[in-house]
């Protein structure tokens, strides 16, 4: 019997990698070290069948067929079509339910006029940056480095800008503003330069024909769970709670933790590169990057939210939550109660209830509850790998050990977010099809489909 391709990390890119080789014809075995595949693309159930994410997590289409087949097609499920995102943030103490990005004339008028001063005369060609710090000044000037974006990083990393990775603060959406009337933001978005700086006034306006979806029940797990099933339906092996412990390249073997051994004709690692290097025998360089502390908050409310937005981001120096996801506003369903999740950043000198009634303050302060709304906190639970704090010195360690392990040998392939500088969702897996198409070739969906 033909040896397996060995795909590490039940994570999305490994999810489509197994899809991937599977519709190529090859055989497959999946090793996940959790309990259950999905990584942060998992559900909860609550009390009576209430579902909640891990978080913000609503699925666009790649615009590649061939992902889109794997990833969303003959799954059994039923989608719920999210054809506008419907993005709002609150900033200086102020909703916005239109837009996602900073609006500046929330700003004191001294410090907009500043603001706005050194953004318009940001324009300077983009040239090579070194960290954060710089990476800011050159896109949006001094003043808003120091007045808005210094104090709102402040909340999550604990590194200065100049010890962090010049991208660090797109992870947290930060790399647009609205600076002044919509009008305005039209205009200056006409230039090349300024359409990298300005966002539109209103998510309707600009928008791009990726279309989002959500399924129709089970959260998003129900779609991860899809993908593991399709895999073993159609003949690939599934193994969760799986610790690698060796890695032999020129043999094509891997020990797991329970003593079990596993052949392999290639090997696709998905998983974090340092657990690879740790069971080939390498020496590793520096830690992992250290990850937001993060404290989710699962509510039920007895009534409808303050807004309409699928989401909102809380820019508020000082706050606790920083996402909440209003689930019933992109998945509609008939009466009470509403279901929220509120991502926050943990408290050490606080305990879970205190913190989850602080962070119920904060969405009534910020016009997101209604004064007269009733809320229950049915669930909370820490996220230990959410966002990552990247620094200068840990993006080249990463970088330093991808380039050693991913030259050892022919038979191995780097795929996903450890291999790469993809982050987000759809980046990770248009990456990851551009590795594999160039490794394994194009898969037959017309086979898959069948």
């Amino acid at each position: 019997m033909a040896k397996p391709i060995v795909v590490v990390g039940g994570g999305v890119a490994g999810l489509l990698a197994a899809r991937w080789l599977q519709a190529c014809g090859k055989p497959v075995l999946l090793l996940e070290r959790a309990e259950a595949c999905g990584g942060l693309l998992r559900s909860q159930q609550v009390g009576d069948g209430h579902v909640f994410d891990l978080g913000t997590h609503i699925p666009a289409f790649t615009g590649q067929p061939v992902v889109d087949g794997l990833m969303f097609d003959n799954l059994g499920l039923t989608w719920q079509d999210v054809p506008v995102l419907k993005v709002g943030n609150v900033f200086q103490g102020v909703l916005n339910t239109r837009s996602q990005f900073l609006d500046l004339t929330r700003l004191p008028r001294e410090d907009y006029q500043a603001c706005l001063a050194d953004l318009i005369s940001a324009a300077e060609p983009p040239q090579a940056v070194a960290n954060l710090d710089q990476a800011l000044h050159q896109h949006f000037g001094a003043a808003l480095v120091q007045r808005v974006f210094k104090p709102l990083l402040g909340r999550f990393y604990q590194a200065s800008l100049e010890q962090l990775s010049s991208k660090a603060h797109l992870f947290l959406g930060y790399g647009r503003v609205i600076a002044g009337s919509p009008q305005a933001c039209r205009e200056l978005k006409r230039s090349p330069l300024y359409d990298s700086k300005v966002g539109f006034a209103d998510y309707t306006e600009g928008r791009s024909a990726i279309r989002h979806c959500y399924p129709s029940e089970g959260g998003m797990g129900a779609w991860t769970t899809a993908l593991c099933e399709q895999l073993v339906a159609r003949g690939g092996q599934l193994l969760t709670g799986a610790d690698i412990r060796s890695v032999d390249l020129n043999s094509g073997h891997l020990l797991l933790a329970d003593g079990s051994q596993h052949d392999f004709e290639q090997l696709v690692w998905t998983a974090p590169v340092a657990f690879l290097a740790r069971a080939l025998g390498l020496p590793s360089t520096g830690g992992p990057p250290r990850f937001l502390p993060i404290r989710l908050f699962h509510l039920l409310l007895d009534q409808a939210p303050g807004c309409d937005c699928h989401y909102v981001y809380l820019n508020q120096v000082g706050a606790r939550a920083f996402r909440v996801t209003f689930y019933d506003n992109f998945l509609p369903r008939p009466g009470e109660p509403w279901r929220v999740t509120v991502e926050a950043l943990e408290r050490g000198d606080e305990t879970p209830v205190e913190q989850g009634q602080a962070v119920i303050a904060e969405l009534r302060a910020a016009g997101l509850l209604t004064a007269d709304c009733v809320v229950r906190v049915v669930a909370e639970q820490a996220i230990t790998n959410g966002f990552p704090e990247v620094t200068l010195a840990q993006e080249a360690a990463q970088q330093a050990l991808r380039e050693q392990v991913s030259g050892l040998s022919e038979r191995l392939l780097l795929c996903g977010r450890n291999a790469s500088d993809a982050f987000f969702m759809t980046d990770v897996l248009l990456e990851t099809a551009r590795q594999l198409q160039q490794r394994f070739g194009q898969p037959d969906l017309l086979q898959e489909a069948q």
